[in-house]
């Protein structure tokens, strides 16, 4: 094959997962207008109408100032911005709705996309809330498509915020364990991502399950969910060995628990891996490692802790 034709079929492939990508960014879009995303107005009688605004007011400036960034970019750079944003975006209201429907982090997790103050200021994109015998635990989840640097200027801050004592607090939260509205604090924050072809094929199963109990079926039983979780322990691991080194020791405590709760979900889903395919191309869900954007992520952990 030439090369002018082989650039040809890439262009070609290129555009009709553009298309798909930007079929599935209203679909995801759709939900959230259904109700998929926390409102900060919902917390008015929480925080006070003043103080909703006030962050409210904070929103919609650093969305402009996003925008008119983006418009400064040169036309490929802002391209491929654009499609890492819809793809994180798909990615986040995905995740809030099979995370907890298809069970991927385990029968007693809710799955709550983050507000946009949250997302914006606090650098969180959706929250696991864990039930555990002694309460409710949870988990701050960061998604990444960033094309050019991947997962590693997020797995950077992690390590800065570690050093600096800081931990991740969410504003706007509702607990569907404790039935009430709450901020929470003292949280643990992880990267979550993975190859496009992966997001793409997973999110048309999303889309289509209403339709199709077949793909419900496959979409409950998609290897992005051990993708996910992987990166998640992969993570914690890298973290909690980080901050015993470093002589953190409520962030060691903190992603010990959390490590725990993982490798438990971990562990009851590989016991029924036979059962977890990938049904389009028959792939045990056992090896996550096929993915670019996980072996990505585990090099960067490298990289910035040394391991």
């Amino acid at each position: 094959m030439s090369f002018e034709r082989f650039e040809q079929e890439q262009n070609l492939e290129r555009a009709v997962e553009r298309q798909q990508l930007d079929k599935l960014y209203e679909y995801a879009r759709a939900r959230e207008a259904a109700g998929g995303r926390i409102r900060e107005s919902d917390f008015e009688n929480y925080y006070g109408p003043d103080a909703v605004a006030k962050d409210r007011d904070y929103v919609e400036l650093r969305k402009r100032q996003f925008s008119e960034s983006l418009a400064r970019l040169p036309e490929g750079e802002r391209g491929d911005a654009e499609e890492a944003r819809k793809l994180s975006y798909v990615m986040e209201m995905m995740l809030q709705e099979e995370g907890e429907l298809s069970e991927w982090f385990g029968r007693d997790a809710h799955t709550a996309m983050a507000s946009e103050y949250d997302d914006i200021k606090n650098g969180v994109d959706a929250i696991v809330e864990f039930e555990t015998e002694t309460g409710a635990e949870y988990l701050a989840l960061a998604v990444d498509f960033t094309l050019k640097r991947g997962s590693l200027d997020k797995i950077q801050r992690i390590k800065e915020d570690i050093d600096g004592g800081r931990t991740t607090e969410v504003k706007y939260f509702y607990s569907e364990y404790e039935k009430k509205q709450k901020p929470l604090k003292d949280l643990a924050k992880v990267v979550v991502t993975c190859d496009t072809s992966t997001l793409l094929e997973a999110a048309h199963l999303w889309k289509t399950k209403g339709r199709s109990p077949q793909a419900q079926r496959a979409l409950a039983n998609h290897p992005i969910q051990l993708i996910i979780l992987r990166e998640i322990q992969s993570q914690l691991e890298a973290y909690r060995a980080y901050a015993e080194k470093t002589g953190k020791v409520n962030f060691e405590t903190m992603y010990a628990g959390d490590l725990a709760m993982i490798d438990a979900i971990l562990g009851e889903k590989e016991g029924r891996a036979d059962t977890l395919l990938n049904e389009k191309e028959g792939r045990i869900l056992g090896n996550p490692t096929s993915d670019d954007a996980y072996r990505a992520l585990a090099r960067n952990l490298s990289v910035v802790f040394g391991k």
